[in-house]
């Protein structure tokens, strides 16, 4: 795994644009799992802006630009997570 991988999970959470280009150029399973792992420490997954990175890792890739990709934004956007900590 290369350097830049393994230094995922202390980086600070990048915008939804790097974190697919980092999943796009993992050239390993363990480099896209550690791109899984930096998306769930910072629960990127409850984030609207990333929901369509989310969908990277199902099983039924769909894509974000197509009727339900962006059903999947409407919705994110309708019935956003509740607020942690407030």
């Amino acid at each position: 795994m290369r350097s830049r991988y393994k230094a995922l999970p202390e980086t600070p959470l990048y915008c939804p644009q790097t974190v697919f280009n980092h999943w796009v150029e993992a050239d390993t399973d363990e480099e896209v799992e550690s791109v899984y792992d930096y998306l769930q420490r910072h629960q990127a997954f409850d984030n609207p802006e990333y929901v369509h990175l989310v969908e990277l890792f199902d099983d039924d890739f769909i894509g974000p630009y197509n009727e339900q990709g962006f059903q999947r934004h409407i919705d994110a956007y309708l019935n956003p997570p509740p607020l942690r900590g407030w």
